[in-house]
């Protein structure tokens, strides 16, 4: 299995420390504002390595934190007029809620960083005591980024040449301007804490390498999140657990593509962001999933509300053939054996290619394009139907996508589909019954104009021997 480092710039081989066990930590979201697509796009990603991992035969220790400490939670807070931490709170379950609708299932560990208080401080009084961090006489405690001599390798940036105050502006009571903050003094009421330097705060990269120390140890397999992450909050968190730990923080560092909005990232912060709430009111899940899984893990993503369209309609289509092929085969249980091996071999070759699921997409397009065609046929081979059908199955439980029903999937975007033209199947079928009214008092152009009326919002009439019956143009 190959995977791109981060660390390296270059694809690897996966060799973990431990075989048949992973470790792996992700950073997740600052719940100030409900969740984006952005974080499903990170949490989908995550999520699939996981399940891939574990399909493999591994056993996985995944944690998904939560930076439930930050600015922007209190003035958030503020605006509404509750405390910083209930409004993290109520942000966390929406999130949550929105993931578990998206079938991302939940880490192993989900720490907060207002939970883990007391193991930042512990890890900062290391530092300090290593020489690598110092206290200041406002309370503040700095990271002293020049008493690291490896800063920089994961973004591959040279100490000398970085820009001071890259992230924030420039504080007086810094050493050097590259240093940057532990533990930052302050009095907010329900949101300090007190601690051997002061009341105050911790600051956003040592959270990180504090809890990952926690639920992972000092050396585990994979850290890693939005590519927007690289620098500076990865740099820092190497900087700062390899200064107390005993040896290498993380062996691979994998980072996802980010969802662009034109030139930006889509972010909370640039108020560009859809949130995964509102789109699920429109799209299925699989849908989301689909889109993110059409492209490499590693590739941005631009937003484009038309592409989901077009996931849409794969989609849907991709069901409907499905709940073909489980009409068509009932109870026959045979299958070819050799084709589903056959396929299954494409799809690990493909996602030990750095979780390659573009491949794997179109692998799924040819099966679902051969399952027609066979069933087209007078003599339809029902053993190759089966095959396709439980390889789509065996993978959809690793992609978290085409798992279900499709009876219910078809019927769940149905709906969906309707509401967007403020529709239901109670007003179809009255449309359809009127329809036919029309047709038996041969009122043929009232009945046309109802068929014309329904294929205006992508609806289309079927007739036959049993009746009317009603599908999605798409």
């Amino acid at each position: 299995m190959q995977i791109y480092n981060t660390l390296n710039r270059r694809k690897e081989k996966f060799i973990p420390i431990k075989n048949n066990t992973i470790k792996m930590y992700g950073c997740g979201v600052t719940p100030y504002k409900p969740s984006h697509l952005g974080h499903a796009m990170q949490a989908i990603i995550f999520d699939i390595i996981r399940r891939y991992f574990e399909y493999k035969g591994n056993k996985v220790t995944y944690v998904r934190n939560y930076t439930d400490i930050d600015d922007k939670i209190i003035n958030a807070a503020q605006e509404i007029g509750i405390p910083p931490l209930q409004h993290s709170k109520n942000i966390i379950n929406r999130c949550n809620k929105d993931f578990k609708i998206l079938k991302t299932r939940k880490a192993n560990y989900e720490p907060k960083v207002s939970d883990t208080i007391p193991y930042i401080i512990k890890f900062i009084q290391n530092l300090i005591e290593e020489g690598f961090a110092y206290q200041t006489i406002k309370g503040n405690v700095y990271y002293s980024v020049k008493k690291c001599k490896t800063y920089g390798k994961l973004s591959n940036q040279n100490i000398k040449e970085l820009k001071h105050g890259t992230r924030k502006e420039i504080n007086d009571d810094k050493q050097d301007a590259l240093d940057f903050a532990l533990w930052k003094a302050c009095q907010d009421e329900g949101f300090s804490w007190k601690s051997p330097f002061g009341l105050g705060r911790p600051g956003w990269h040592i959270e990180c390498s504090a809890m990952s120390k926690k639920f992972l140890g000092e050396h585990f397999d994979i850290h890693g999140g939005g590519g927007d992450l690289v620098f500076p909050h990865h740099e820092n968190e190497i900087a700062q657990s390899e200064a107390v730990n005993s040896g290498k923080f993380a062996n691979y560092w994998i980072h996802n593509g980010l969802l662009m909005v034109g030139k930006e990232k889509m972010s909370k912060s640039l108020n560009n962001d859809v949130s995964i709430e509102d789109w699920l009111k429109i799209y299925h899940p699989d849908v989301i999933r689909y889109l993110i899984i059409t492209n490499h893990y590693r590739s941005h993503i631009q937003f484009v509300p038309e592409r989901y369209m077009e996931a849409n309609q794969k989609v849907y289509q991709i069901y409907k053939t499905l709940e073909r092929a489980e009409c068509a085969l009932k109870n026959n249980k045979k299958m070819n054996v050799l084709l589903y091996n056959k396929q299954v071999k494409e799809f690990e070759a493909s996602m030990d290619n750095d979780f390659n699921t573009v491949l794997v997409i179109a692998q799924i397009h040819k099966a679902i394009k051969n399952i027609n065609s066979i069933l087209d046929r007078k003599d339809a081979d029902l053993k190759e139907v089966n095959a396709y059908v439980c390889f789509i199955r065996t993978i959809g439980a690793v992609l978290g996508i085409f798992d279900l029903n499709p009876g219910t999937v078809i019927n769940q975007i149905k709906k969906l589909e309707l509401s967007k033209n403020k529709l239901n199947t109670k007003q179809i079928l009255n449309l359809i019954k009127k329809r036919n009214i029309y047709k038996q008092t041969r009122n043929y152009a009232e009945a046309d104009e109802i068929r014309k009326k329904l294929e205006s919002v992508n609806i289309i009439l079927c007739d036959n021997k049993n009746g009317t019956t009603w599908d999605l143009k798409l």
